[in-house]
């Protein structure tokens, strides 16, 4: 007999995210590249106010998957802190975050805290294990090894 919570074999964990619902493609367009290099540095995100500004039409495709990755978490605070810093790494990196190879995703995550603030100059906060999330849930991530307190 099963506990409550326990899996049988007769059913399967659902994935929270279905990557197939979002447009994965992996070059930026003129319009993304162009709202991109209009957004702030990167900042750490006390504010909810300071969401609207990744709100834009153009960043659409590649904001809302970001969101829902957010949602399922259950992220409550601020969200300006992860979404600044995966849209600063896309304006660098020049392609969206469904292209970016693991270890691409482990220099945006850094492999401690330390890493973490010395490339985005904001402290490893809720940021970096939401940046994670995404990084596992959307694009496969895997590397817990790698990647320290």
């Amino acid at each position: 007999m099963n506990r409550p919570g326990q899996p049988t074999h007769h059913s399967a964990w659902p994935w929270p995210i279905e990557r197939a619902q979002y447009n994965c493609r992996p070059e930026l367009d003129e319009w993304e590249r162009g709202a991109l290099g209009r957004l702030p540095h990167p900042r750490r995100g006390t504010s909810k106010k300071g969401e609207g500004i990744y709100s834009h039409s153009s960043l659409t495709r590649l904001v809302q998957p970001l969101h829902d990755v957010l949602d399922v978490i259950g992220t409550t605070g601020p969200r300006t802190g992860t979404l600044s810093v995966l849209l600063g790494e896309m304006q660098r990196r020049e392609s969206a975050f469904w292209a970016w190879s693991e270890p691409q995703w482990i220099v945006t995550i850094g492999t401690n805290r330390h890493a973490f603030t010395a490339r985005h100059h904001m402290t490893a906060s809720a940021t970096r294990q939401q940046i994670f999330a995404v990084g596992y849930l959307l694009c496969g991530v895997r590397a817990l090894a790698e990647i320290k307190g």
